[in-house]
């Protein structure tokens, strides 16, 4: 066991610049990249499941993080059926700025008539309905 000073904060800059870090999608980036390195079919179904199961506001942080477009754009299936079947309209608007940051025009245009498509969801909560509305505006999408 090795004693530290818990009001020494020397130590927490090597942490974070190192493998500890309380970073959660950072973490699961880095056990990615080692998971790469062993098997790339392990790290292909570990990508896709992390695509399914994290937190809506996790998942574009995660695609940024992981900086694998090429992987994640393998599992274009997963990222529509999150925005098509996402439990509130609200939280597929987060999931399409990660399919922004694919810049994969035909996906984030299939995300988009899906966001379309569930227009009546959005009109819940105003704040929710003034969202959808700025993401029509600014992504230049017919309704």
């Amino acid at each position: 066991m090795i004693a530290v000073n818990a009001y020494d904060m020397d130590h927490v800059e090597d942490d974070v610049s190192g493998e500890m870090t309380f970073d959660d999608n950072l973490r699961l980036v880095t056990l990615l990249e080692k998971t790469k390195k062993i098997s790339k079919e392990t790290y292909e179904k570990a990508v896709r499941n992390a695509l399914q199961y994290l937190d809506d506001l996790d998942l574009n942080r995660f695609i940024s993080k992981l900086k694998d477009n090429d992987a994640v754009l393998q599992h274009k299936d997963v990222l529509l059926d999150r925005v098509r079947n996402n439990e509130n309209a609200y939280g597929a608007l987060d999931i399409m700025d990660g399919l922004k940051m694919l810049k994969d025009e035909k996906l984030f245009s299939e995300g988009a008539a899906i966001i379309v498509s569930r227009k009546k969801e959005f009109k819940k909560f105003p704040v929710w309905e003034e969202n959808y509305k700025n993401f029509i505006r600014e992504n230049n999408i017919k309704e």
